[in-house]
């Protein structure tokens, strides 16, 4: 599939195979027309198809969480464009800006007292800590989509 739109067929194939289940696994990413070293990222639709993909398997949900660096300007930029963009979903962000690895744990428990869902930018902090927040997550049972 080579297109930046969203593939709604997929969206409910990934909602079908999901169903009846207790843990679903959800790996997104970049189409061969927009995935390469060279290419210009302002026409990567990620963030829609990662918003329309959460809407689909939590119909009731209303909040997203997002964990992200401060100093990382691929992270900021992108929770602008998840903020931008989540009302759409009908979905509010709920963000936890953190420094270092030492603040994920806080960070997330703070988050996973707030929100329906989380999900994971490409922030190099965070992804180094990524099992930290998907251990706290599982405990209550809170979705992490990345």
């Amino acid at each position: 599939m080579n297109s930046t739109a969203a593939d709604f067929g997929l969206v409910r194939e990934a909602v079908e195979r999901a169903e009846g289940y207790d843990t679903v696994l959800v790996f997104a990413g970049l189409t061969d027309d927009v995935e390469s070293e060279g290419c210009d990222r302002a026409d990567m639709r990620l963030p829609e198809n990662q918003l329309e993909l959460i809407r689909a398997l939590q119909p009731d949900a209303d909040t997203i969480g997002i964990v992200y660096t401060t100093s990382e300007a691929n992270s900021i930029s992108a929770l602008e464009t998840y903020k931008e963009l989540a009302g759409d979903y009908g979905f509010e962000i709920v963000e936890s800006g953190i420094s270092t690895t030492a603040d994920i744990s806080l960070a997330a428990d703070d988050l996973i007292s707030k929100v329906d869902c989380i999900t994971n930018l490409t922030d190099n902090t965070v992804v180094a800590s990524l099992p930290t927040i998907l251990e706290k997550a599982n405990e209550k049972g809170i979705p992490v989509f990345g």
